[in-house]
């Protein structure tokens, strides 16, 4: 009795069957199997104050969208009066980085972002991740302005070529038009058909 004890199975009720598979229609490629998307770069912890100088930062981003340009020379002007503290250089850097007003000036947002990553101010600390951020993408921008700048040049420079080489075969021809018209050569007197 004690060896029937021992080999009889559980109670249904606490097995679960496996759930039934789907089957994919002919000709589909099977899936491939789930793996976990593990990151390279390993997970950062915040402290605190930078995670809410962060979030403050971004909202002002965000903020901005919103503003007409005049809004926005009427911001650029406050901030400036008070860009002390590293909030509003940061704000300032953000209002500066704007492309879609005249207040925008990406030159001026990257020195004020480089100047915030120098700083080491708690609130200046506070906002390197984000003023690291902006000063990559300034660079860039700056380089790519210029080099835009730089091929406008080129092809301001190429039009005013082309248009002097018009200017001049116009002149040749003018010249030409202007020449009498040439007689043929007479034939040699010994060779007549």
């Amino acid at each position: 009795m004690v060896a029937a004890a021992c080999s009889t199975t559980p109670p249904e009720a606490s097995v679960t069957p496996p759930a039934p598979a789907v089957a994919a229609p002919p000709g589909t490629p099977p899936a491939p199997p789930a793996t976990e998307i593990q990151s390279v770069v390993p997970a950062v912890v915040l402290p605190a104050a930078t995670r809410h100088a962060l979030i403050a930062a971004l909202a002002y981003r965000q903020g901005l969208q919103g503003m007409s340009a005049s809004e926005m020379t009427r911001e650029r002007n406050q901030l400036t009066a008070q860009a002390g503290n590293p909030e509003n250089q940061m704000r300032l850097a953000l209002l500066y980085a704007q492309t879609r007003t005249p207040a925008g000036d990406p030159g001026k947002a990257l020195a004020l972002a480089e100047s915030l990553l120098k700083s080491n101010d708690p609130a200046a600390v506070a906002l390197h991740p984000l003023a690291a951020l902006l000063v990559e993408q300034l660079t860039e921008r700056v380089r790519l302005e210029g080099q835009h700048e730089r091929q406008l040049a080129q092809a301001r420079e190429n039009q005013r070529r082309i248009h002097d080489l018009q200017e001049k075969l116009e002149r040749l021809a003018n010249i030409e038009r202007s020449l009498p018209a040439r007689t043929p050569p007479p034939a040699p007197a010994g060779k007549q058909p």
